[in-house]
C-alpha cells in the first residue's frame, strides 16, 4: 500500500492525487450501438468466398452469436470426491437476429428460410441449400474484435405484425451454424475496400398501418398477425468433428399463423368446429403510396383454434392455424 501524505489539517495534496489518477486507467466496454452485423453468401456450406465483400445488415438489439459448448465431466471414483476432469467436448453454435422487416435488408434471410434464391422476385421452399457468413464486429471496445459464424444456415423465422398501427413489423430469424470464431482479423477481405463493409440498403421499415391481410381474397380487419416459419433443420454429428458435420432438413416444414380479429358473429368459432381451411395473404409495405412490397401467401392452412378472449371492453378471437411451408409462396415488388 502507498502511504498517504497529508497536510497537517488532513487534506490530500493535490500532486499525490493527480499522480494517483493519472496511474489508473480505466475503460469502458463495448457499446451495443456500435456493433455492427455483416454477411456474406456462401458457394460452399462453411466457406466464406475469397476476396470478400461483407454487406452491412440492419438490425434491433438483441443480436446473439452463440457457440453452445458441450462438457463431458469424468464420473471416475476418487477419495477427495472431486469430479476430476471437465473437459469441452463439442459446440452447436447458433444464432438470433432481430430486425425490423425492410425491403432489401430481409430478402437474403428469406432465401436461408425458404431455401431458395429470388426469382423474378418470387420465392418458394425448395431443397436448395443455402448458407451465409455472419460476422459481428464490435469496433468500440478497447481492442476491436469480431465474432464469426460460418455455415449459417436458418432454424426458423417470426414475423409479427401489430395493429397498433405505430409499430414496424418485425421478424426473429434464428440460425445454425457449422463453425464460431472469435477473432481480431476480419472476414471482409475485399482488396478494394478491406475491413469496410459493403453500406446497408437504406429503405424504410414497413410499418402495421400501411400494411393489408387478406383472408380468402378478402380485405380482413386484425388486431395483430404472426407468421411463424419452421424449416425444421436438424444438425448432425460425426465421429472426429467437434462441431456439427452437417446440417439438413429433419422433417415436416411447417408455417404457423395466429391472429386476433374483432367477435362479431359465429363465424370463426364455427369454422373451429368444421375444420375449415382458409386463404391467408399479407401484403407488408413500407408506405401508403409507392411503396415496396413483400407479399407472403399461405394458400391453405387448416383452421386449428379459435378462442373468443377479451375483458370488458371489445371482445376478439384469437386463431391458429398450419400449413405446409412448400405451399407458401413470397413475392417482393419494388417502388416504382
Amino acid at each position: 500500500a502507498h502511504p498517504v501524505p497529508r497536510h497537517p489539517g488532513g487534506v490530500f495534496f493535490v500532486e499525490y492525487k493527480e499522480a494517483l489518477m493519472a496511474a489508473t486507467t480505466e475503460s469502458n466496454p463495448a457499446s451495443g450501438a456500435g456493433r455492427e452485423l455483416a454477411r456474406i453468401r456462401e458457394a460452399a456450406w462453411g466457406t466464406t468466398p475469397a476476396d470478400a465483400a461483407l454487406t452491412r445488415v440492419r438490425t434491433l438489439p438483441g443480436l446473439s452469436m452463440v457457440r453452445n459448448p458441450s462438457h463431458f465431466r469424468s464420473e471416475e471414483i476418487n477419495a477427495n470426491r472431486i469430479i476430476q476432469k471437465i473437459r469441452q467436448v463439442s459446440n452447436a453454435p447458433s444464432w438470433t437476429i432481430p430486425m425490423e422487416v425492410i425491403f432489401g435488408n430481409i430478402d437474403p434471410f428469406l432465401e436461408l428460410v425458404f431455401q431458395d434464391e429470388w426469382s423474378t422476385d418470387a420465392l418458394s421452399e425448395s431443397n436448395t441449400f443455402l448458407s451465409d457468413t455472419l460476422e459481428a464486429k464490435f469496433g468500440d471496445a478497447v481492442t476491436a474484435f469480431y465474432i464469426q459464424q460460418k455455415g449459417c444456415v436458418a432454424a426458423g423465422m417470426t414475423l409479427n405484425i401489430d395493429g397498433t398501427g405505430e409499430s414496424p413489423v418485425s421478424a426473429e430469424i434464428t440460425g445454425l451454424a457449422k463453425e464460431h470464431l472469435v477473432t481480431t482479423t476480419t472476414l471482409d477481405t475485399d482488396v478494394t475496400n478491406t475491413g469496410v463493409y459493403d453500406d446497408a440498403v437504406t429503405n424504410d421499415p414497413m410499418v402495421a398501418a400501411q400494411c393489408a391481410i387478406e383472408i380468402d381474397d378478402t380485405a380482413a380487419t386484425l388486431l395483430r398477425a404472426s407468421m411463424t416459419f419452421n424449416p425444421n433443420m436438424e444438425v448432425l454429428r460425426a465421429i472426429g468433428t467437434p462441431g456439427p458435420a452437417r446440417i439438413a432438413p429433419a422433417g415436416f416444414r411447417t408455417v404457423s399463423l395466429e391472429f386476433d380479429v374483432f367477435l362479431e358473429d359465429k363465424t370463426w368459432p364455427e369454422k373451429e368446429l368444421t375444420d375449415n381451411e382458409i386463404k391467408f395473404e399479407a401484403f407488408l409495405r413500407d408506405a401508403a403510396s409507392s411503396y415496396n412490397e413483400i407479399a407472403i401467401t399461405v394458400p391453405k392452412a387448416r383452421i386449428l383454434t379459435a378462442v373468443p378472449s377479451g375483458g370488458a371492453g371489445s371482445q376478439t378471437v384469437r386463431v391458429t392455424a398450419e400449413a405446409h411451408v412448400s405451399a407458401v409462396t413470397v413475392a417482393r415488388t419494388a417502388a416504382e
